[in-house]
């Protein structure tokens, strides 16, 4: 049987006009999180989510960075996979080069364009996260890009992601999004040894279930 996964029950344009963007310049903090909205539809499984940044988000790289949705921890989530699956996981978008981790990437590492993934974080581990005070380094990420990531001046917006795709289980939107940047540790040909995570903003979001 062929799974069905509709769109989130608000589209990107209704999402963008719930927020508007504001007049900013080149130099603002584009990892500020001035409002944010995310929308649960429990019905279909799907997740969408909106940020509007102080500043204008980088389209054309010279960056290391993104913003996802937090979740909080569902022990009982594991029943819901249909084999093994990594739960509780985070939907982000991220921006960066030299890690080829992405398949909106075409094969190419150093291709900045915006993509979103399913993680999964933990505590530092690695010297070089350790020694920067990372927040988080990187557990389990997926290649598949969710969704569709789109971007506006100083809003950055992902729709029509499931949540779940089989290997990854997003969990359940605490109500916050975060933004971030991230560093490469032991990077070679396009791998990465490491991924650090230093959180830069937490907001409370609007949050929209039906």
């Amino acid at each position: 049987m062929t799974k069905k996964y509709l769109v989130v029950g608000i589209t990107l344009a209704a999402l963008f006009a719930a927020t508007t963007p504001m007049m900013v310049s080149a130099v603002g903090d584009f990892l500020g999180i001035n409002k944010a909205i995310i929308q649960v539809d429990n019905h279909f499984k799907g997740i969408a989510f909106l940020v509007l940044a102080n500043g204008l988000i980088p389209q054309n790289g010279g960056i290391a960075a993104g913003y996802g949705v937090l979740t909080s921890t569902d022990s009982t989530r594991q029943s819901s996979c249909e084999g093994e699956c990594t739960v509780n996981a985070l939907v982000v978008v991220t921006s960066h080069a030299g890690v080829l981790d992405s398949e909106l990437q075409n094969g190419d590492a150093n291709n900045p364009v915006w993509h979103s993934h399913y993680v999964a974080l933990g505590t530092p581990t690695d010297p070089g996260c350790t020694e920067i005070g990372a927040d988080f380094q990187v557990t389990d990420i997926s290649f598949s890009s969710p969704g569709q990531v789109k971007v506006n001046n100083n809003v950055i917006g992902l729709w029509k992601a499931p949540m779940t795709d089989g290997t990854f289980l997003v969990g359940p939107p605490s109500g916050q999004v975060v933004s971030f940047t991230l560093t490469p540790i032991g990077l070679e040909n396009g791998n990465a040894q490491a991924v650090c995570i230093s959180v830069h903003q937490i907001a409370d979001a609007k949050l929209i279930s039906n």
